[in-house]
C-alpha cells in the first residue's frame, strides 16, 4: 500500500471517531431531556425515572435541604424535652409533690399508719392459722381421719337404741342432719344380721329414719345378694333413690351374684364391718358394728331434684388402701326414711381376700 493510501485510511478512521462521538454527545442530550420530562430511559425499558432521573432524595432535596431535621430546629430549636419545661420545669416529678409531697406513701399511712398488716391484726391477731385451732386443735387430719387407728376406739355417746325384732340396735354418736359439721363420727351396731327381707323392713322401720341407719341397711341389703338376689333388689330399691337403685342393683349382680368369677367379690359387704379384712378373711367382730363420719371436705347441698338436703358421709373399711369411703344419703321431704342417692366408692372392688381364707358370710 502506498503513502497516499495510508493517509486516507488515516483521514477515515478520524473521520468515523468524529461521527461517533457526534452520536454519543446526541444520545446524552436525548437522556437529559427524557430525565426532566420523566419519560423512557432506552437501557432500562418502561422506567419514570425513580428513584434517580425524578431526583428522590438527593435532587428534591431531602433530608438535607429541606432542613431535616437541623434546619427545622428538631429537637433542639423546638425546645424539646429542655426548653419546654419537661420534666424539669413543669415540675414532675418533684414539683408536683409526687410522690413524697402528696404524702404516697408515707404521709397517707399505708402501710404503717393504717394498721395493715400488724394494726388490723392480720394474720397474727386474727388467731389465723394457730388460735382458729387449724390444722392441730380441730384434729385434721390425724385425730378426725382416722388413717391409722380404727375409730372403733373413739368413746362415742349414745344417741339411740332399742330393737326391731329379735336384733338390737344401738346409735352412737350424732350426726346433725341439717347442719353440717365435718368430721363428726358416729356408729351404729346391731347384735344379728337380718337373713329375709321381712327382718330388713322391720330395722328399717326403726333405724331407717337415721343417716346412719340408712348407710348400715345398705350394706346389709348388699350381704342378702348372697342368699337372694331377689329380696336384696326389693330391699335396694326400699334404701335408694330412683337415681341410685338400679346401678347399684347391676353392680350388686356383678360382685356377688357371679361368686365363682374371679372379678367377684361377695364379702363387699363384710368389708365395712368393724374388724374386718383380708387377712381374716373378712370376718368382723361382734356386736356387729359400722363407723360412719360427716364429710370434712363436701358440706351439706340442698338438691331440688331429690326434694332434700343431701348428706356427704363416709363410711369406715380395712378393705381399701383409702379407708373412708364416701357415700351420699339424702332424706326425700314425702319420705320417713333417709334413703341413699349416691355410692359408687362402697361398691367399688374391695382387696381380695387373703390367701387360704374363705369368706364364711355375716352370721
Amino acid at each position: 500500500m502506498g503513502i497516499l493510501d495510508k493517509l486516507k485510511e488515516g483521514m477515515d478512521n478520524i473521520q468515523q471517531q468524529i461521527q461517533q462521538q457526534q452520536m454519543l454527545e446526541q444520545q446524552q442530550q436525548m437522556q437529559q431531556q427524557q430525565m426532566q420530562q420523566g419519560g423512557y430511559f432506552p437501557q432500562q425499558g418502561y422506567q419514570q425515572g425513580f428513584p434517580q432521573q425524578q431526583g428522590f432524595p438527593q435532587q428534591q432535596g431531602y433530608p438535607q435541604q429541606q432542613g431535616y431535621p437541623q434546619q427545622q430546629g428538631f429537637p433542639q430549636q423546638q425546645g424539646y424535652p429542655q426548653q419546654q419545661g419537661f420534666p424539669q420545669q413543669q415540675g414532675y416529678p418533684q414539683q408536683q409533690g409526687f410522690p413524697q409531697q402528696q404524702g404516697y406513701p408515707q404521709q397517707q399511712g399505708y402501710p404503717q399508719q393504717q394498721g395493715y398488716p400488724q394494726q388490723q391484726g392480720f394474720p397474727q391477731q386474727q388467731g389465723y392459722p394457730q388460735q382458729q385451732g387449724f390444722p392441730q386443735q380441730q384434729g385434721y387430719p390425724q385425730q378426725q381421719q382416722g388413717y391409722y387407728q380404727n375409730p372403733q376406739a373413739t368413746p362415742l355417746a349414745t344417741a339411740l337404741q332399742g330393737q326391731a325384732g329379735s336384733i338390737q340396735y344401738q346409735i352412737d354418736g350424732y350426726i346433725d342432719p341439717q347442719q353440717w359439721m365435718g368430721g363428726t363420727q358416729a356408729r351404729i351396731t346391731i347384735t344379728d344380721i337380718p337373713t329375709n327381707e321381712v327382718e330388713w323392713e322391720e330395722l328399717q322401720k326403726q333405724v331407717g329414719h337415721t343417716p346412719h341407719g340408712a348407710v348400715l341397711l345398705q350394706l346389709l341389703a348388699f350381704e342378702m345378694y348372697r342368699s337372694d338376689a331377689g329380696a336384696a333388689d326389693h330391699c335396694v330399691d326400699l334404701n335408694n333413690t330412683d337415681t341410685n337403685a338400679a346401678a347399684t342393683k347391676r353392680r350388686m349382680r356383678e360382685l356377688v351374684v357371679r361368686s365363682s368369677d374371679s372379678y367377684a367379690r361377695p364379702y363387699i359387704a363384710a368389708a365395712y364391718f368393724n374388724g374386718a379384712n383380708p387377712q381374716n378373711g373378712y370376718t368382723p367382730v361382734k356386736p356387729f358394728s359400722v363407723n360412719l363420719r360427716v364429710s370434712m371436705a363436701r358440706p351439706y347441698q340442698m338438691s331440688q331434684s331429690l326434694r332434700g338436703m343431701v348428706m356427704s358421709l363416709e363410711v369406715w373399711s380395712e378393705g381399701y388402701d383409702s379407708p373412708w369411703r364416701p357415700i351420699e344419703v339424702v332424706q326425700p321431704y314425702d319420705s320417713p326414711y333417709y334413703k341413699v342417692s349416691n355410692c359408687p366408692s362402697i361398691y367399688t372392688q374391695c382387696k381380695e381376700i387373703g390367701w387360704g381364707k374363705t369368706y364364711q358370710g355375716l352370721k
